[in-house]
């Protein structure tokens, strides 16, 4: 077995369990942090996937806390990530209180950084006042196309602008396979726009119309339990939560910044533009059950300076609020200044 091959695993449970590079250190023996290692997930990416940093380092860190469930995190992508290397996660336990805590999660590759994280934990209080946002009216998922059907026609309405955009002279099998593979979730969008058509919609008005400012799609994971070897009924209460909060973390990268880029008829696959995450955050609101669909509700407020703005709001098909996320993101034009900007004016 190659090493590339010893660090991918192929469910998300496998994914989620880390094995820790030391044990647990003691309190008289902790300067340097808890240390966990984690294997990597395929995805269709030339680097690690921001999600997967994310989630694995939220276990990481619940692993140094008890009583407490996770709360919210805000982390930041200092490099790319390597998938032929291991990802080491380093947990430093900042602050042990009775009703919070926090930690501080470095990833490192190589004894290098690559992403850092602070994560804030609480303990189950009194819920004397609650509210939230209703859940927006829109088609069901089971009236949408999956997301492997939609990249077929997308990919036979526009295989030569793939290869225009990514300056390739033909199609290869590789290329197409991962095009097309079936990926962990299950993803309905709502709203779907071909990311391979020569005449994307857009935008040069710097306070454009709502639906050019907004992504929706609907999810589900195809394995209920995370992984089909691995039931949540069978896990610790405190596991389960964690497991099912990293899952909820996973996939919340998964196209916020693509939101920024919508306006501008930009495509994730050209190459004449840069476009990284810079940071992630995400408050967790309410208790998930992978096993039913989600809803992603993504909208951006601006783009200056090269740096995208989005936020996002998971729901349940219940209307329940889950979570909400932000992230911004690097957009640049290769090679020169970057003539995007984009505001809301309602914001």
């Amino acid at each position: 077995m190659s090493s590339i091959e010893s660090l991918q695993v192929s469910s998300f449970s496998e994914m989620f369990r880390l094995e820790p590079v030391l044990p647990l250190a003691s309190a008289s023996d902790r300067q340097g942090g808890d240390l966990f290692r984690g294997r990597h997930l395929p995805f269709s990416s030339r680097h690690l996937y921001g999600g997967q940093m994310v989630s694995q380092a939220m276990i990481a860190a619940q692993a140094t806390v008890s009583g407490q469930a996770l709360q919210s995190l805000h982390s930041y992508f200092l490099e790319p990530g390597d998938k032929k290397k291991p990802v080491d996660y380093q947990v430093k336990r900042i602050r042990n209180g009775r009703t919070f805590s926090t930690r501080q999660i470095t990833a490192l590759q190589e004894g290098k950084a690559i992403f850092e994280m602070l994560a804030m934990f609480q303990q189950d209080g009194h819920n004397a006042y609650a509210h939230q946002v209703a859940l927006p009216d829109l088609p069901s998922p089971d009236d949408l196309l999956t997301e492997e059907a939609l990249r077929a026609q997308w990919l036979e309405e526009g295989e030569a602008q793939l290869l225009k955009l990514l300056g390739l002279p033909a199609m290869s099998d590789a290329l197409r396979s991962s095009f097309l593979a079936q990926r962990p979730v299950d993803i309905r969008h709502i709203d779907p726009v071909n990311p391979l058509s020569a005449d994307l919609p857009s935008t040069s008005d710097e306070t454009p119309d709502e639906a050019l400012m907004r992504r929706r799609y609907w999810f589900r994971f195809r394995s209920p339990e995370v992984s089909p070897n691995v039931a949540l009924g069978e896990l610790r209460a405190d596991e389960r939560l964690i497991y099912i909060k990293a899952a909820i973390a996973y996939i919340s990268d998964y196209g916020l910044m693509g939101v920024s880029m919508k306006p501008h008829g930009l495509s994730y696959f050209d190459r004449t533009i840069k476009s990284t995450s810079l940071d992630h955050s995400v408050w967790f609101h309410r208790p998930a059950d992978l096993s039913n669909w989600m809803l992603y509700d993504t909208h951006t407020t601006n783009l200056e300076g090269e740096r995208g703005l989005s936020f996002g709001k998971i729901f349940d098909q219940s209307g329940a609020l889950i979570a909400s996320t932000s992230q911004e993101g690097l957009i640049r034009v290769r090679g020169g200044a970057s003539p995007l900007s984009v505001t809301n004016a309602q914001q």
